[in-house]
């Protein structure tokens, strides 16, 4: 058995590397922190280079080993901008091998600077690493930078089919008329950036239709036959660059019997909203400039990262005494944590349910508790109904065995708005609660009285409906908060 340790590129092997590029991005692109922290990243021998789904990200442990750290960096922040651009979930029927070097050239159009700062630019325009998949390089010269991939995907396949019509052309017995020529009816010249509206999806990334669907190429509709032939198109076109391996691929979301494609969504949405926040209050890395920024603007305030960041001060973690392993033997009285209490916290959300509140704004409370309960596990949450007063028929506890949460068939209630009986309700009970929401429009006295409504005895957020995401709508009391929450009426 040979005793001969592996060298590894710079010293460090591909796990470091790996290790490295996760660091930078916790410290320079914010943005990319609630999606790297969902991620599962493991070694696949059976892959070229690396990809993600969204939940995983695989990587080649031997492709890793053959570049700098630099480079595994660049390959990292290109990752999590797949996911961040929501590729991961937007191809449809689309050619998989076409759909990612639409995603490439759309996210390397937006990272350039980045690649840049690593110093890794000429690198990855080079043929060696990433196929030189960026706009306005090598085969791609007719494609202007800053498109979403949705409008690279039928940019391409204009392309690749036109290659074949000149073809056709140039073969038969026509007079080889130039098929792109833009005097035809329904045609765009070749290499024109400027394609007909109809065409185009999206001026920039992050503008995503995620039901979109291909305007041809690599649908299942198409004979076996038709798609080999496609195929061979697509191979023609992309020359050298169709078995060279990209800088990291892009593979569907999965699927699961817990977890349907509509909660994928909203899970990437909330994701998205938590990045945007992050960004901004970082105010450095990538996001700067993204139209997809503006899109998510409304979303990120509803206050959810601020919210999962408070809850998460008042998850218990628990404790138990229970027998020391054999390493702790030697020490007495040691409490260690307890694994079923993990993540257990207990809340009350207070939802008014008065005349000015319609169904849909009461519905937010079951959102947020939705939400709560799928981050904290352990979680238990009492919903209580109140207009004037409180409805003790609408009280309902809420746990993990409760999903799918359904939204109540009526919300009690109906009357004039005074939330204060609420309040004095979790006062009475503080001792059993960690946290407490109250979801509301605020048309009662905190709008105008805030000084006469008395503090709920627990840490508090105060949920506005369609409220002033800048205003200040609470009392002033100690652990007290306030966030604002755009709900359609």
């Amino acid at each position: 058995m040979s005793n001969i340790i592996p060298m590894y590129k710079n010293g460090l092997t591909p796990k470091e590397k790996i290790i490295n590029a996760q660091d930078y991005l916790w410290s320079e692109h914010p943005i990319g922190i609630p999606f790297l922290s969902k991620w599962k990243i493991v070694e696949d021998h059976g892959i070229e280079t690396a990809c993600t789904n969204g939940r995983y990200l695989r990587y080649s442990p031997e492709w890793i080993d053959k570049l700098s750290s630099q480079i595994v960096k660049g390959i990292m922040l290109h990752e999590v901008a797949h996911v961040l651009f929501a590729h991961h979930m937007r191809r449809g029927d689309r050619d998989p091998r076409l759909w990612n070097v639409a995603a490439d050239l759309a996210i390397n159009s937006h990272l350039e600077p980045w690649y840049n700062n690593l110093g890794i630019l000429s690198d990855l325009k080079g043929d060696g690493v990433a196929a030189g998949i960026f706009p306005l390089e090598g085969n791609y010269l007719s494609m202007p930078p800053g498109k979403s991939a949705e409008w690279y995907y039928t940019k391409l396949v204009e392309e690749i089919n036109s290659e074949e019509e000149d073809d056709q052309c140039t073969d038969g017995d026509g007079d080889g008329e130039a098929v792109g020529d833009s005097s035809q009816p329904g045609r765009q010249s070749l290499g024109n950036a400027d394609v007909n509206e109809s065409t185009e999806q999206g001026t920039g990334e992050g503008e995503a239709d995620t039901n979109s669907q291909p305007t041809s190429g690599g649908s299942p509709s198409k004979s076996q036959a038709e798609e080999d032939k496609f195929q061979e198109r697509v191979k023609k076109y992309l020359g050298d660059d169709y078995n060279k391996p990209s800088l990291g691929g892009v593979e569907d979301a999965p699927a699961s019997e817990q977890q349907d494609a509509a909660e994928v969504e909203e899970e990437w949405k909330d994701m998205v909203a938590d990045a945007v926040v992050l960004q901004k209050q970082q105010g450095k890395g990538l996001g700067e400039g993204l139209s997809m920024m503006d899109h998510v603007n409304k979303r990120a305030n509803n206050g959810w990262a601020l919210l999962r960041q408070w809850i998460s001060k008042k998850a218990l973690g628990g404790y138990t005494w229970k027998r020391p392993s054999r390493r702790h033997g030697h020490r007495r009285g040691v409490m260690l944590p307890d694994n079923k209490t993990k993540n257990k916290t207990t809340g009350v959300v207070i939802v008014d349910t008065s005349g000015s509140m319609g169904d849909s704004e009461c519905a937010e409370a079951i959102n947020q508790i939705d939400k709560i309960i799928r981050e904290y596990r352990n979680a238990t949450v009492t919903l209580v109904q109140c207009d004037t007063r409180v409805i003790e028929a609408g009280t309902r506890t809420f746990t993990n065995a409760s999903f799918p949460l359904k939204i109540p068939n009526e919300w009690y209630g109906r009357g004039g708005t005074d939330m204060i009986p609420s309040i004095r309700w979790v006062q009475q009970r503080a001792s059993e609660y960690d946290w407490c929401l109250i979801v509301s429009d605020m048309y009662w006295e905190v709008m105008w009285q805030d000084h006469a409504v008395p503090h709920t005895g627990v840490p508090t957020v105060y949920v506005g409906i369609n409220t002033d995401p800048e205003a200040d709508i609470k009392p002033d009391h100690p652990q007290t908060h306030y966030i604002s929450v755009e709900v359609a009426a």
